[in-house]
């Protein structure tokens, strides 16, 4: 995708011809293109399409690409969120993120040529350098240690699934290993921008439920970067969820949103 500028002036467009102007129909080919390149359940900020549009003179087009978001809600292609929960587009308001609908990720990947197995686009690493291992007994009921001792963890369900709750669980090892590697991918990207990330935070929230004959998660990152913009903040969270390894493991697998927060 590449930047559109000079962008046409939309008030000369309208006057031109009723109906969108080219802002308003580039603006939603961008977020088109965004949400094709989506995982399943996954999002964008509409900032990245007024970017991809005019690169430099991106911020006052948030409102039409905010405009451009709601349109494609109501043709049923996309969903608008705040916080991974889906909201009314003529209701909401601040910081909005959106998300193609099933079906229309579903359609993505037709349009794409996407086979329903994907193993030819799996990626391996060129060398492994470290093989961590842990050996788990009693399923969630249990007990997990790692080869080396370091990790010794008893096992329980929580509460809300009717265990006692007094152990840990694999989603809390799951949220923790998705946050410290989200984190160290987050310092990267954002070293190479000049930002600095000493003391940004990544939470990581593990959902866990019911899917078809069995069970399913779902995944939330909240990232926070002290003295950063919430707008920068996000892209770089967003870049970062594009290098991070355990978001390429999960990308088109389970849902998984990322969100800038105030630290």
């Amino acid at each position: 995708m590449t930047g559109r500028s000079p962008v046409p002036s939309k008030g000369a467009d309208a006057r031109r011809r009723p109906g969108l102007t080219d802002t308003d129909r580039a603006l939603e080919s961008a977020l088109r293109e965004l949400l094709e390149a989506t995982s399943a359940g996954a999002s964008v900020c509409p900032s990245q399409a007024a970017r991809a549009v005019s690169p430099d003179a991106w911020r006052p087009l948030m409102p039409d690409v905010r405009s451009a978001a709601r349109r494609l809600v109501t043709s049923g292609e996309a969903e608008i969120t705040q916080g991974g929960h889906v909201v009314d587009p003529s209701t909401a308001r601040g910081p909005i993120r959106v998300r193609p609908t099933r079906s229309g990720w579903r359609n993505n990947l037709e349009h794409l040529g996407a086979a329903a197995d994907m193993t030819d686009s799996v990626k391996t690493p060129e060398k492994i350098v470290y093989t961590a291992r842990a050996t788990s007994v009693g399923a969630r009921s249990g007990h997990t240690t790692s080869d080396d001792g370091i990790l010794d963890l008893t096992l329980t369900a929580p509460k809300e699934t009717g265990g006692p709750g007094t152990g840990t669980n694999p989603e809390q090892l799951f949220a923790a290993g998705y946050s410290a590697c989200f984190q160290s991918a987050l310092g990267l990207v954002a070293k190479k921008q000049g930002v600095d990330t000493k003391d940004s935070r990544v939470t990581a929230e593990i959902g866990f439920g019911p899917e078809g004959e069995s069970f399913g998660i779902t995944a939330e990152l909240k990232v926070a970067i002290p003295g950063v913009d919430l707008a920068k903040v996000q892209e770089l969270a967003d870049a970062a969820h594009q290098v991070c390894p355990y978001s390429k493991a999960t990308r088109g697998n389970i849902p998984v949103t990322i969100t800038a927060v105030e630290s």
